[in-house]
């Protein structure tokens, strides 16, 4: 017996598609909001290490001073200076924002994989060309992997949540119309013939 020979229930393949596609999307917006976790760590990170870059820098010219002019206010201004060069060193260490990318990345990385199989059992469901048991199988195996995912992520915030949500439903950074698909597409797996101007421009140097 053929798979589009097997009796479906349409209520319960509905129901099972709406389960599918809400998973989906919480994945999509857990991966999109790692993301600018992620950007927010890195930026964090590259300003503290200028301000440490520049404080260094401030303290050696101070240094400097001292032994140049052995004025009171170079040694004073050069204590202070250092004493902030170590309290920025000592947080940046307790903070350890790259570390922290690092696992935001990984949980990235593995949500990534798991939206894109969502999206293909999206389509399997849709097209009905696997059967509502095998259907839940599936569902259920991706949901075990999204709870693995889960447990070992690092937490998010509030600010990285909501600009992964303009990310998603403003700059729709996750959408692409027809025509910016087969762009990207060789022309055989296109849907409709390009444009002789919009050809010669997809051409690869």
């Amino acid at each position: 017996m053929t798979l589009t020979n097997l009796p479906q229930n349409p209520s319960a393949s509905a129901a099972l598609l709406d389960v599918v596609r809400d998973e989906f999307g919480r994945a999509a917006y857990s991966h999109k909001t790692h993301q600018k976790m992620i950007d927010g760590l890195n930026r964090s990170a590259l300003l503290d290490k200028r301000l440490a870059a520049l404080l260094t820098a401030a303290t050696a010219g101070n240094t400097i001073g001292v032994l140049v002019t052995e004025a009171r206010w170079a040694e004073v201004s050069a204590v202070i200076l250092s004493a902030v060069a170590l309290m920025l060193t000592i947080y940046g260490a307790s903070r350890n924002r790259e570390r922290l990318a690092d696992q935001h990345r990984q949980a990235a990385n593995g949500l990534w994989l798991l939206r894109e199989k969502y999206i293909h059992l999206i389509g399997d469901l849709r097209a009905g060309v696997i059967a509502e048991d095998e259907g839940r199988r599936l569902r259920d195996e991706l949901t075990h992997q999204a709870s693995q995912i889960y447990a070992s992520a690092p937490d998010t915030n509030s600010n990285a949540y909501e600009a992964a949500q303009k990310a998603l439903k403003v700059d729709e950074e996750l959408t692409f119309s027809v025509k910016e698909i087969d762009l990207l597409l060789p022309p055989a797996l296109r849907s409709a013939p390009l444009s002789p101007a919009a050809s010669q421009s997809n051409k690869i140097p």
